[in-house]
């Protein structure tokens, strides 16, 4: 298996955000769960998802920012 297709996300998993274990091991149901929408596009060929973050600002009210994502792919290797 070779990586085709990748994303690169605006922050990293974070145990207190239930993505990850305290042990860095990531929580496949939370994480299929938030960014199934995106993980459908990189197997379906898109070049962008848009994907909904909620926010929580310092005075404890909440929001919702969406965001489009890049899907960028990986060139295949030339034969020698």
């Amino acid at each position: 298996m070779r990586i085709q297709r990748f994303v690169c996300l605006s922050k990293e998993f974070d145990p207190d955000e239930g993505d990850v274990t305290r042990t860095r091991k990531l929580k496949r149901a939370a994480l299929t769960g938030r960014y199934g929408g995106l993980i459908e596009a990189i197997y379906r060929g898109e070049e962008a998802c848009a994907v909904d973050a909620t926010v929580t600002y310092q005075d404890g009210r909440q929001g919702v920012v969406t965001t489009a994502i890049r899907i960028h792919s990986v060139p295949k290797a030339r034969a020698c």
